[in-house]
């Protein structure tokens, strides 16, 4: 699928978290050339991924819960934020 979005953690040029339309966001690890974990949730469709120490922000492309929050260490959905509709 299409990745829209990816970061490197601010401490750490060797990991990278991508997101797309899949609903994953992905960790990877450079030295190992392949994904070390994942997150399953937001349907990223744009720069909506950011990251500050062990806190992950996705936006998503849907209407519910458009905007989760991670755990980069626990690598599991922490809250969804709903935003009300006009």
């Amino acid at each position: 699928m299409t990745v829209f979005a990816t970061r490197f953690l601010p401490n750490d040029n060797n990991v990278l978290l991508s997101g797309g339309w899949d609903r994953i966001v992905k960790i990877y690890d450079l030295r190992c050339g392949y994904p070390v974990g994942q997150m399953i949730g937001p349907q990223i469709s744009g720069d909506a991924l950011d990251i500050a120490e062990d806190t992950i922000v996705a936006g998503s492309n849907r209407q519910d819960k458009p905007l989760s929050i991670f755990s980069l260490n626990m690598r599991k959905k922490i809250l969804d934020i709903e935003f009300e509709h006009p």
